[in-house]
């Protein structure tokens, strides 16, 4: 639904299809107020867009976007409200949310990204690169392994089974999803947004 949506997004802003156009004044390879605005859109409908699949496929209705709110807090606002008059998000969920988008952008050259950069290469309008690059996410090697992230944490239940969780790691009944194999450990500490996800 998210992906569909995004690429349709494209038909109803049909001048993203000349965001790269470049315009009187421009440089050859400096894009000007047609990419950057597009982008700008791209950044507030996504988050509206996987907010609403997201209530869509719980059942819920939707949750409009409140203009009061952080980009974050809004993203919670659209997810979490309920019956409330006006959502106020948990400060710490929301610094923590942001803090996670960050290591998200900064996730280097991974599947998703470079789809959306192939797809955008030949200068297809970003909705259709985004949507390219979302439905990478869809593979079990890439955003899968996210969902064997959360399944491992259901799996645990409580802090108080982590140790017993931990033991039977290191005993080889089976791998701890979410981190990288044991040749990768010494890269995988020097990465900065590793150190930022572990405070």
């Amino acid at each position: 639904m998210a992906t569909t949506t995004t690429r349709t997004l494209g038909d109803v802003h049909r001048h993203s299809r000349r965001a790269f156009d470049l315009l009187p004044g421009c440089e050859k390879y400096f894009r000007c107020r047609g990419a950057a605005q597009t982008g700008y859109r791209l950044i507030a409908k996504v988050a509206t867009i996987a907010a609403f699949a997201y209530r869509h496929r719980m059942g819920l209705p939707y949750s409009y976007p409140d203009n009061d709110l952080s980009f974050t807090g809004n993203f919670l606002n659209m997810m979490f409200k309920t019956t409330e008059l006006k959502y106020q998000p948990n400060p710490v969920l929301e610094r923590a949310l942001e803090v996670l988008f960050i290591l998200h952008a900064d996730h280097e050259q991974n599947c998703s990204t470079n789809a959306m950069r192939s797809i955008g290469s030949s200068e297809a309008d970003p909705y259709s690169a985004l949507a390219g690059g979302g439905a990478a996410l869809y593979g079990p090697l890439h955003g899968g392994a996210n969902e064997a992230v959360l399944r491992m944490l259901n799996e645990i239940g409580t802090v108080d089974k982590v140790p017993d969780y931990i033991k039977r790691v290191k005993a080889g009944e089976f791998s701890l999803d979410g981190f990288w194999s044991q040749g990768l450990q010494k890269l995988r500490s020097a990465r900065p947004h590793h150190q930022a996800g572990r405070r």
